[in-house]
């Protein structure tokens, strides 16, 4: 086969896989539609929605670079409300962008030196990823079955698949297992021998983790996977393309075309995605809600995705010797390196102090301040910018206030209440800081706008983001 049809077939599916990814991400939850406040935001959403299918059913080089641009619009604007998941595919379109535009800049068709830069990152980010969520799962209230996070995630799928044991010496050997699987899949990525056993084992704890139907961990486990399996060699993607051919001369496979690929069917694929997010949308606005038929649609989409995928996986490792048409063609360059280096520094932000949430250290029950912490090896944030140390309680307050994101009897660090009051500008609201008691008046939104930026720079407002201080807040398991 001519080496720039391998390329183009090849180029088609990694873009499909990235592209489903993105798709997950927006609707198998809806937390988003709540935050978009500005007509711009709805325009980005729009745009990325028709970005994604757009690429998903027509993959070219136009389309992938539309929707890597869509993508990084709408993250920005959904800063800092941008969960850990899609923090990962920033990165990750970030890097996949700029090589898609220097690669055709060179060659009228995608190269197989694209998908050779490309995963060179993917795997970096992967275990940068892994191994911060590991990190931050090393605390006390972590291992302790009465909190920990892992058993709370346990009880969600357990209510769905009720025949799962179930007592004291399993809970806490699937708390110790989870960490052992979240540590073992960046180490075994690191090694070329063992990488195709690291991606086996994420792709089924994340086929595990899909099945918690309250958390939408959809979302989560559908970009996950789509990387590891964009972490694969170049030649997967050819072998994707042959088991597609063969699968499809058979009779059966050919009435249920989409069981081997979503976009085979693209109009029923299309019908499914639409159903889902009409029917999501209604319901977080408060309009229409039907949440059976949206989970078991959610959950009917992720298996006809994942599942073939799985088995041409399992068929490439078995029968191909796998290997790089091209592997990177160059050491890293610098904004590789630079981006790399904002990937660990996000990881960081909970231990250095910039921010709490969305560090890599989802449902964790991670706690870490200025002067305490809950981890087995950090005891306590370095709090570089005094963000954790400078904390205020509401006063006056006997409800939660502003969305219910501030609570009485709650610390928090003072920027988060400044940044959060955005969403309260009709609202009062008073604290305590240090000794004396301050007040932040109800006013329009420019006004509180203007109030904001006086005490919080746009970059600061974009990307601080804390969780609530104190012990109580190491039992809620968050993103």
């Amino acid at each position: 086969m001519d080496s720039s049809i391998d390329s183009t077939n090849a180029f088609k599916h990694f873009v499909r896989i990235w592209a489903t990814s993105i798709l997950f991400s927006i609707l198998s939850s809806f937390y988003w539609v709540g935050k978009i406040d500005t007509s711009y935001g709805l325009l980005c959403l729009i745009s990325l929605l028709v970005a994604s299918w757009s690429t998903f059913c027509k993959p070219n080089k136009f389309t992938a670079v539309f929707l890597a641009v869509s993508f990084l619009a709408q993250s920005i604007i959904a800063l800092p409300y941008l969960p850990n998941h899609c923090w990962v595919l920033l990165f990750f379109n970030l890097v996949f962008c700029i090589n898609l535009l220097k690669d055709l800049y060179f060659n009228h068709n995608p190269s197989f030196g694209l998908f050779g830069n490309t995963k060179r990152f993917t795997l970096w980010l992967l275990v940068a990823v892994y191994l911060f969520a590991f990190l931050s799962k090393l605390n006390h209230t972590y291992l302790d079955p009465r909190f920990s996070c892992a058993l709370v995630f346990y009880d969600n799928i357990e209510r769905f698949l009720p025949f799962l044991p179930r007592n004291q010496k399993f809970d806490r050997l699937l708390i110790y297992s989870s960490l052992a699987i979240e540590v073992l899949i960046p180490l075994l990525l690191l090694f070329k021998s063992s990488r195709a056993l690291a991606i086996g084992l994420g792709l089924a704890f994340h086929f595990t983790l899909s099945w918690d139907l309250n958390k939408y961990f959809i979302n989560f486990s559908g970009v996950m996977s789509c990387l590891l399996l964009l972490a694969l060699p170049t030649d997967f993607f050819l072998f994707l393309q042959k088991q597609k051919n063969t699968w499809l001369k058979h009779p059966i496979v050919k009435r249920l075309a989409f069981s081997v690929e979503l976009n085979t069917f693209p109009w029923l694929s299309f019908f499914i995605f639409s159903s889902l997010f009409t029917l999501g949308a209604l319901s977080e606005l408060n309009i229409y809600s039907a949440p059976i038929v949206f989970k078991l649609l959610r959950q009917l989409l992720w298996l006809l995705f994942i599942l073939p995928l799985c088995l041409v996986f399992i068929a490439y490792i078995s029968t191909e010797k796998s290997r790089d048409l091209k592997k990177s063609t160059q050491a890293f360059p610098l904004y590789e390196l630079i981006i790399l280096l904002a990937v660990l520094l996000n990881g960081l932000s909970p231990y250095l102090g910039l921010k709490t949430r969305t560090g890599f250290n989802m449902y964790s029950n991670f706690r870490v301040e200025a002067e305490h912490s809950n981890h087995l090896l950090v005891s306590q944030s370095l709090d570089l910018l005094s963000y954790l140390s400078d904390s205020v309680t509401l006063s006056e307050n006997k409800d939660c206030v502003c969305r219910n994101h501030l609570c009485p009897d709650v610390r928090y660090p003072y920027a988060e209440v400044i940044r959060i009051s955005l969403n309260c500008h009709n609202e009062e609201l008073k604290f305590i800081r240090g000794q004396s008691v301050h007040t932040i008046p109800a006013s329009t939104q420019k006004k509180r706008q203007q109030l904001v930026s006086n005490k919080l720079t746009w970059l600061e407002q974009k990307l601080l983001f804390f969780r609530p201080l104190g012990q109580e807040a190491e039992r809620n398991c968050v993103w």
